[in-house]
C-alpha cells in the first residue's frame, strides 16, 4: 500500500520535498496556487511565508497520487503494462480529473514500475502511439532530471530525450545504472525512516550537496534532489511528520 505523506506543519523543506516527490515543477505549483513566478523559490528557501493553500494543494496532490499509484500497480499486476500519457489534458481525461498534470502521473507510473518490476511502462502519445517509458518514469519518480543524466552519462541533451521518450532504445548500461540508483534510493528511504523518532517525528533533510556528502557519504551516487524525494517517502504515513532542513 502506498501511504500519502501527512502535510501538517509544512515548512520550507516540506514544500520542496513534497513537490519533488509529487513530480511537480516550480511553475506548475505557482500556477495552481495562483502565486507569481519565483514564489516557490522563496517558500523553499524559507525567505517567504508559505500560504495555507499551498499546504492544501500539496496534500491533495500527494494523497491523490498515492491512490493513482496503487491503481497503476493493480493494473500492472493484471495486464503486465503501466500506461502514462502525453499532455496534461489527456492525463486529466484518462484519470477522470484525479490527476491534472502529466508530470505527476509520470511519477505515479514510475513508482508503480518499481513495485512491479516485471511490468513494461509505456507513454501513450496523443495519436495513440505507445513508446517505452520506463526510463522516463523511474527517473521522474526519484527526482532525476535531464541535467543530472547528462552529467552522469556524458550524452547530448537531444540524445537523452530520445531515450527518455522512447524514440530510440536507451543504452543497456544506462538502464542498468538507473536501476541500481533506484534500488539505492529505496534503501535510502529505509535509512531515513529508521532515524525518525515517533515521539518527535522530524526528518532532517540535506539542503546542499556539501551536507549530503558529509551526512550520507555512502550515498554519494544519489543526487540531492533524490535524497529530498527519499525524505518525503520516509515521512509517508507518519502522523505529524515534519521535514526540516539541516542547519547550514
Amino acid at each position: 500500500m502506498v501511504a500519502p505523506m501527512m502535510m501538517t506543519n509544512l515548512d520550507a523543506a516540506g514544500v520542496r520535498c513534497a513537490r519533488l516527490a509529487a513530480g511537480m515543477r516550480e511553475g506548475e505549483l505557482e500556477q495552481l496556487a495562483g502565486a507569481p513566478a519565483g514564489s516557490v523559490a522563496g517558500w523553499e528557501s524559507g525567505r517567504a511565508p508559505i500560504p495555507e493553500n499551498v499546504a492544501n494543494l500539496l496534500g491533495d496532490f500527494t494523497a491523490t497520487a498515492a491512490t493513482e499509484t496503487v491503481r497503476l500497480i493493480e493494473q500492472a499486476a493484471a495486464t503486465g503494462t503501466i500506461t502514462t500519457f502525453a499532455g496534461d489534458d489527456v492525463v486529466a481525461a484518462q484519470t477522470d480529473g484525479r490527476i491534472r498534470l502529466e508530470s505527476v502521473h509520470r511519477v505515479c507510473a514510475g513508482r508503480a514500475a518499481m513495485a512491479v518490476p516485471q511490468a513494461q511502462v509505456v507513454r501513450r502519445d496523443v495519436d495513440g502511439t505507445e513508446r517505452q517509458a520506463w526510463l522516463l518514469c523511474v527517473t521522474a519518480a526519484w527526482g532525476i532530471g535531464l541535467g543530472q543524466m547528462q552529467r552522469w552519462f556524458d550524452v547530448r541533451r537531444r540524445g537523452l530525450q530520445y531515450w527518455m521518450f522512447g524514440e530510440r532504445p536507451a543504452a543497456d548500461r544506462v538502464l542498468a545504472e538507473i536501476a541500481e540508483i533506484a534500488e539505492a534510493a529505496r534503501a535510502h528511504v529505509d535509512e531515513l525512516a529508521a532515524l525518525i523518532d515517533p515521539d518527535d517525528p522530524v526528518v532532517w533533510v540535506c539542503g546542499t550537496d556539501e551536507q549530503m556528502d558529509s551526512r550520507w557519504p555512502a550515498r554519494a551516487q544519489l543526487p540531492l534532489a533524490t535524497h529530498q524525494v527519499c525524505a518525503a517517502r520516509a515521512a509517508a504515513g507518519i502522523d505529524g511528520a515534519r521535514l526540516v532542513f539541516l542547519p547550514r
